[in-house]
């Protein structure tokens, strides 16, 4: 028996082929009709908010695209920044940073935070 197919009892013509599989396969997802427009947005935010305002999110949105967001999820999180008067781009750093602490920190939480972290220290018996 030197013909492997017939050692292991396969046939020789199953009636496949490597193009039927190709059949088979998804297909790919079509392209997004949403196209990206970062210079066109950070012009929105620099018109509504100013050039200062503007300036900071440029690098939150690329800590937003770094972090694997796309450009539909990042354009709407600028957004709702720009068109809120109490938040800042760093809003949205932070938030694609560590998503599951979106929001949590605020300016004014770091002095707590660090006063409580001074207390617990504090109290400790010294021990490590």
């Amino acid at each position: 028996m030197s013909d492997p197919d017939a050692q292991w009892g396969r046939q020789q013509d199953d009636g496949w082929s490597p193009s039927a599989c190709a059949d088979d396969a998804p297909e790919a997802a079509p392209p997004s009709p949403v196209q990206m427009a970062t210079p066109q947005l950070l012009e929105l935010a620099e018109a509504v908010r100013g050039r200062a305002w503007s300036d900071r999110l440029a690098p939150a949105l690329g800590a937003a695209r770094d972090a694997g967001w796309d450009w539909p999820k990042r354009a709407l999180a600028a957004c709702r920044l720009i068109f809120d008067e109490t938040e800042d781009p760093r809003s949205l750093r932070d938030a694609a940073a560590d998503p599951l602490k979106r929001g949590a920190a605020r300016r004014g939480d770091y002095a707590s935070w660090a006063a409580a972290c001074r207390e617990a220290l504090s109290a400790g018996d010294g021990s490590r």
